[in-house]
């Protein structure tokens, strides 16, 4: 009987390996695949695989082009244009400009809940739904403590803070943003009309919630 040399065995071993991963890999996205189906009467993984994808190549390009020093600081007054590339939560994102400067930016006036107090999600994926991906301008007001670009954000003529107010999935924030009756009566509004957060009995505003937590 002929005998397959080692070499031969060996491609042999591995084609046969590559053969049952192959199929084992087919047989568990089938089975996902009908599970999905089953429960939401779609199928969803294979845009969920290509937008990671998608996310991933962006991360690299980003990686790629970041200036090899910091993003210069822009003075308060002044416009900063780019497209937002990941939302933090409900009023903060990261803004990309043309020049491939990274800056994290804040919503003025406002304050959204935290992502692990109630609506915090809801509010991070109401602000998502807005700006992922999209082109804004910022006018920045102020810059915090933890370094961050404090600002108007108008997205073709929109304003978004006033949107995620209107929403009900941010407080009016008083404190920094006292004479701003826009704000102040969209809180209202929303209060009224028990949307957004504003539809639990009693929500906890996110600056008591961050001191007991």
């Amino acid at each position: 009987m002929y005998k397959w040399p080692k070499h031969k065995k060996l491609f042999r071993g591995g084609r046969k390996k590559s053969a049952r991963h192959l199929w084992t890999t087919l047989a568990l996205l089938t089975a996902l695949s009908a599970y999905q189906f089953y429960e939401h009467g779609k199928i969803t993984w294979p845009q969920t695989v290509v937008a990671e994808i998608e996310d991933y190549s962006e991360q690299l390009i980003r990686e790629w082009n970041r200036p090899d020093h910091e993003a210069p600081i822009p003075p308060t007054g002044q416009s900063l244009t780019g497209k937002v590339f990941k939302v933090t939560d409900g009023d903060t994102f990261t803004l990309l400009t043309a020049e491939w400067y990274e800056y994290i930016i804040r919503l003025h006036g406002i304050d959204a809940p935290e992502r692990d107090q109630p609506h915090g999600i809801e509010a991070s994926r109401a602000l998502t739904r807005s700006l992922d991906d999209r082109k804004v301008t910022v006018m920045i007001e102020d810059i915090d403590d933890y370094g961050r670009l404090v600002g108007q954000v108008d997205l073709e003529g929109n304003n978004i803070n006033l949107a995620m107010v209107k929403g009900g999935h941010a407080w009016w924030y008083k404190q920094y943003a006292k004479s701003n009756h826009a704000l102040a009566e969209a809180e209202a509004d929303a209060r009224a009309a028990d949307i957004g957060l504003w539809a639990d009995i009693n929500p906890v505003p996110p600056w008591i919630w961050r001191r007991g937590h």
